[in-house]
């Protein structure tokens, strides 16, 4: 559960419609819910590493690791800011590279760069190696990415971050069309592959934001997915 801490009004909101637009757009299986418990507005956040065994209808728990704990990175350095790619937290080359060893490259490269250009339409400054996880069979030791389930928009809000927890290509600012086919052609995409799913994720992302009721949400979603979109036709 997620409550409003009273500094930035609406965030709650805005991150439950980013659920939902991720959820459309097959980035996530979890669900959530806002709620308002005696005047606290509270965000209600399913988890994704529980299931019920059909057999007991006892709850188990899925094995994961957000990409932090993966890497073996100390979240603790730097007063705090380890998670952050600038203070040695995670890329998304190094997440790219876990999958092409322990898990699916053919599938999950390409979620990995959905998740990724979601992320920047969304404007999710915040979205650092704690909030990109891995599914791990235990079983097997095969790893696949993990749903989404933090998916802020911080971009609303002028006092959270402006630079992106992890680069794109090398830049921290908003990454361009071709910014995310330089990125993913270093985990081993062709640029041709890397193109058809940015096209099909800006595709997908539009038409879910079309029928969003959050309009601020929806405003800057829209302006973010014309940015990336007009970058192409520049380079």
């Amino acid at each position: 559960m997620k409550l409003a801490d009273g500094r930035d009004h609406g965030i709650l909101a805005a991150e439950h419609a980013c659920m939902r637009l991720a959820h459309t757009v097959g980035l996530t299986t979890v669900t959530t819910n806002l709620e308002v418990f005696e005047g606290i507005e509270v965000l209600i956040v399913e988890r994704y590493d529980r299931g019920i065994d059909p057999a007991t209808g006892i709850i188990r728990r899925t094995h994961q690791e957000d990409a932090c704990q993966a890497l073996g990175v100390d979240i603790d350095a730097h007063q705090g800011r380890g998670k952050y790619e600038r203070f040695g937290g995670p890329t998304f080359a190094q997440i790219a590279e876990l999958l092409d060893r322990y898990g699916n490259p053919t599938t999950d490269h390409r979620t990995l760069l959905r998740t990724a250009v979601f992320t920047a339409a969304i404007g999710n400054a915040d979205a650092h190696g704690k909030n990109i996880s891995l599914r791990i069979d235990t079983h097997t030791g095969f790893v696949e990415l993990a749903a989404l389930y933090d998916t802020v928009p911080t971009a609303l809000w002028p006092r959270l971050r402006k630079k992106s927890a992890m680069s794109m290509n090398g830049t921290f600012a908003q990454p361009s069309f071709d910014d995310f086919i330089g990125e993913a052609r270093t985990w081993g995409l062709s640029a041709k592959a890397a193109e058809r799913v940015i096209d099909e994720v800006l595709v997908d992302i539009r038409r879910a934001v079309a029928a969003s009721h959050h309009a601020e949400v929806a405003g800057l979603v829209t302006t973010r997915l014309d940015a990336i979109e007009a970058s192409r036709l520049v380079s």
